[in-house]
């Protein structure tokens, strides 16, 4: 039996990218009013008061067509 390791495996292995989860803090929705909390929650970044979904567009750090600031 060959225990070599097949080719995607060893490319993650070798890997240097690190994955992280996405937060408000790195969003538009920082401050935004509409925004969940997700400290203890890391599932409420994907959502808000506006989207039961955020759109893709926000979460690949782009701008939201329903944004408010805070305060």
């Amino acid at each position: 039996m060959d225990r070599r390791l097949n080719p995607l495996d060893e490319k993650f292995r070798n890997d240097r990218l690190k994955f992280e989860p996405i937060k408000n803090k790195n969003l538009v929705c920082k401050d935004c009013k509409k925004r969940y909390d997700d400290t203890e929650l890391p599932c409420n970044t994907s959502k808000c008061e506006a989207f039961a979904r955020k759109p893709n567009e926000v979460l690949d750090g782009k701008d939201c067509i329903e944004y408010e600031k805070e305060g």
